[in-house]
């Protein structure tokens, strides 16, 4: 019996021994996602917030124990199946598993990592950790022990004045050492393996404005030394730098020169690759390089933000194994997922006091199908696990990204059942029906994509296939046009020969194609209608519309936007009245000839060729791709320049006046066009601060009563 109880306590001696060693980290299971806090949402194209699937929830929350807790723990990263963390409070890095739990501690002796910022693990175990305010980077193997420091570049190149802070450091396929350095913007330093500076890589710019220009001009009238307590214009300086698998460097920046690429990924020479469009549709925003939220946020809890855009700041950056990118939002607690494209995956992540939440997000790593998100502010790692959802569109993804269109398609369609706000879903699923030959199918999910060039692609695919097909008819239609056009030009002499016939209006179509003759007829003959020309200026407004809904979408940068009707009659039709007002007024102070009445009814014949080739236009505009874009181009310049050069002629015959002074008569036209617009939106600013004063005084005069 006394045998039983001595190994019982043995036991026991033996657990007390164990448990304490093994329990240096807590696991602490989220539970039940509260949907309404952990609302998912992405954007659309035109940067409107629109529901989304879930895409990554937070399932545990990793922490110290009660005992030995964590202390402002500032970076994660991740080697392998290795995680580690930056536990600077306690000066200290804690080594977990892909299972989180505590593997053991790496101190390093004599050296404080209480001011410690960035970890960077190389495949053998060395590790480099940043120290602000010891000014240096500290490099040691996989025990802790420390064998070189870079402190502060001595370098020509790198001012004295600087106060230098790493904050981020890694290591590149070059075997370079890469450091971002706050207060520093020339870039991120690049050291060689025994420390020694190299030189400056992959700065921001500033951005090239007229205001810039002016300060800079500005500035050059005044000395050194009041330039130097002026206000100076200086690149964004980044905040995170991390490597991908390839060697490819990525990074952050907090803030942007117009809020665009916050994100970057480098080639060797140290330009932005990451790929987004810079010239995108009319009202598109997505893709286009702004990272991070577009919505305006109405910051309830501060006044002076209130109705501003609070923009994001990224903190931190990541690349998984599949090549997508992650950015950590510290300003809105938020992470934003993206692919190679610029395409946003994923928004997740919230700010809270609940499991899950933010406080002070300050890095984050992924492992697996895994975010690890380091909170500072709750001294823990909190967890996130992709869905359901997004592991089919990780998956769809790193088939597209590998070309593998038609073995994505059914990928994308389990995408698409979760999502059909997503324009990456239709672009995906039109690469993947138009490897399959589908080219209508194709045509419809690139529409809804927006991808004009998808679109052209199948759009050729197609009209060539259906070329091959009809051709013989087609040949034969061309031959019954070039016949009728044959008719139509033996019987020109005749047409032209009663259109001259007196005690008749003159026909629009005979002053176009004899401009002198025609408008000496509209002057001097009294030959020109009224009616028609009204007539004509509804054509013309007609053919705008026309033009905006149906020119074919290749073409069309009005492609499902809503027309404001009232909008494009006053573009035409008021822009006519205003101008033959003014060019009437012009020309009495000018020694014109012609009357309103001339001037009316010749301004509005000359719109003809522009009405007939804004038609034929938006027709072979459906028909015509993007490599036949120039003879669009031709037919629609053509037709303005053509109805400029009438409105020249009838100056010329109307007020009988020479080439030159025609000329500079439409030159004061247009400078009386900008004096009228003054002096309307003048006006109608002052009836709009009178309706408010009204309006004030009504309500004061209520409110005493």
């Amino acid at each position: 019996m006394k045998k039983w109880i001595s190994a019982c306590v043995a036991v026991l001696l033996l657990l007390t021994a164990v448990l304490p060693a093994a329990a240096q980290t807590s696991v602490n299971p989220v539970g039940t996602v509260n949907s309404e806090l952990y609302f998912s949402y992405n954007y659309d194209l035109q940067g409107n917030s629109v529901p989304a699937p879930e895409t990554y929830l937070p399932k545990y929350e990793v922490g110290g124990t009660l005992e030995d807790p964590w202390s402002s723990p500032t970076d994660v990263y991740v080697r392998g199946d290795v995680i580690y963390v930056l536990d600077a409070g306690n000066s200290r890095i804690v080594v977990l598993d892909k299972d989180l739990k505590f593997v053991r501690y790496i101190q390093p002796e004599g050296y404080s990592l209480t001011d410690g910022s960035g970890l960077f693990v190389e495949e053998d175990g060395t590790l480099y950790v940043t120290l602000v305010q010891q000014q240096q980077v500290l490099v040691m193997n996989a025990d802790g022990k420390v064998t070189l420091t870079i402190g502060k570049p001595q370098s020509s190149v790198f001012t004295t004045d600087v106060v230098y802070a790493p904050n981020r450091v890694v290591v590149g396929a070059d075997d370079c050492i890469y450091v971002v350095s706050a207060n520093v913007y020339q870039g991120v330093l690049q050291f060689n393996k025994q420390g020694e500076f190299l030189r400056f890589y992959a700065a921001n710019t500033v951005e090239t404005t007229v205001s810039a220009v002016l300060s800079s001009w500005f500035k050059s009238l005044f000395s050194n030394k009041q330039k130097d307590k002026m206000e100076k214009v200086v690149p964004t300086e980044l905040t995170a730098i991390d490597v991908d698998a390839n060697g490819f460097l990525y990074s952050c920046s907090a803030v942007a020169e117009g809020s665009k690429e916050e994100l970057k990924r480098y080639d060797v020479k140290g330009n932005n690759i990451l790929v987004f469009e810079t010239e995108a549709a009319n009202g598109i925003v997505m893709g286009t390089g702004d990272y991070g939220d577009i919505e305006y946020t109405l910051d309830t809890q501060n006044i002076q933000l209130s109705g501003r855009k609070v923009d994001t700041e990224f903190i931190d950056v990541a690349v998984d194994d599949n090549q997508l990118l992650y950015g950590l939002d510290q300003q809105r607690s938020k992470v934003f997922v993206y692919d190679n494209n610029s395409d946003l995956l994923a928004i997740f992540g919230v700010a809270g006091q609940q499991k899950g939440t933010f406080v002070t997000p300050v890095a984050l790593d992924t492992i697996d199908d895994r975010v690890l998100v380091l909170d500072k502010g709750k001294n823990c790692l909190i967890v996130f696990h992709s869905s359901t959802y997004m592991d089919a569109l990780k998956e769809a993804v790193a088939l597209y990204e590998d070309g593998l269109f038609s073995e994505a398609l059914g990928a994308w369609e389990i995408v698409k059942s979760y999502n059909e706000n997503m324009a990456i879903v239709y672009e995906g699923l039109g690469n993947a029906h138009m490897a399959n030959g589908d080219y209508e199918e194709a045509m419809k999910n690139f529409r809804l994509a927006n991808d004009k060039k998808g679109y052209d692609e199948a759009f050729s695919m197609q009209r060539d296939e259906w070329i091959a097909k009809y051709f013989y008819l087609l040949f034969g239609g061309v031959v019954v046009l070039l016949v009728a056009a044959w008719i139509m030009i033996a019987k020109k002499t005749d047409t032209v020969a009663a259109e001259s016939k007196p005690g008749r209006y003159i026909s629009p179509f005979y002053v176009m194609l004899h401009p002198f003759n025609g408008f000496d007829e509209i002057r001097f003959k009294e030959r020109g209608s009224i009616g028609i020309a009204c007539v004509l200026l509804v054509m013309t407004f007609l053919s705008h519309i026309v033009r905006m809904q149906f020119t074919g979408y290749i073409f069309n940068d009005y492609s499902g936007q809503t027309i404001n009707i009232p909008y494009q009659i006053f573009q035409v039709l008021v822009l006519f009245a205003v101008f033959t007002a003014c060019n009437f007024a012009v020309s009495e102070l000018n020694d014109g000839k012609g009357f309103f009445r001339h001037v009316f009814i010749s301004t509005a014949y000359a719109l003809l060729p522009f009405i007939l080739c804004s038609f034929a236009s938006t027709l072979f505009s459906n028909v015509l791709t993007l490599r036949e874009a120039v003879l669009l181009s031709f037919l629609q310049q053509g037709g303005l320049w053509w109805s400029v050069l009438l409105i020249v002629v009838s100056q010329i015959q109307i007020h009988m006046y020479s080439f030159g002074k025609a000329l500079l008569s439409l030159l004061y036209t247009v400078f009386g066009m900008v004096c009228v617009a003054f002096v309307a939106i003048t006006l109608f600013s002052l009836v709009g601060q009178l309706g408010d004063f009204l309006t004030s005084l009504y309500d004061e005069v209520i409110f005493r009563m």
